[in-house]
């Protein structure tokens, strides 16, 4: 998880939040924080602790949940594709080329960040 990256796409104040999930454990593990180099940190520990870990894509008035009431600030817009076998999208070259035929399409912009994520997913984010 890039710090530079989620300045960038997220919120300026409120919460923070993390979520960890494992594939061996039905509870996910989700952790606010009002400070996103200290969220970043967890992410990476939660990684290093055999954790998948995800960012919210707001920030939030408390730390207490990711409800919509509870919402503070959403910054961009996000699209998420997962890629692989069993996916909508068999390669991220694949789901790539999707994506800007959907942006000329819908005259939206062509994304400005693209996170591809290193997991077994495949997946990838993409922001405006």
């Amino acid at each position: 998880m890039n710090t530079d990256f989620l300045q960038q796409v997220l919120g300026d104040g409120g919460y923070y939040c993390i979520v960890g999930l494992k594939k061996d454990s039905d509870k996910p593990v989700q952790k606010f924080f009002e400070k996103l180099e200290d969220a970043v940190a967890v992410a990476h520990n939660l990684k290093d602790n055999g954790y998948d870990a995800y960012y919210a894509l707001a920030t939030f008035n408390d730390g207490k949940s990711r409800k919509t009431a509870n919402v503070k600030q959403l910054k961009s817009l996000f699209i998420d594709l997962d890629c692989g076998p069993g996916k909508p999208y068999e390669t991220q070259a694949e789901a790539i080329q999707s994506l800007k035929q959907f942006c000329k399409a819908t005259r939206l912009p062509k994304p400005s960040l693209v996170e591809i994520c290193k997991t077994t997913t495949y997946g990838f984010s993409a922001g405006s």
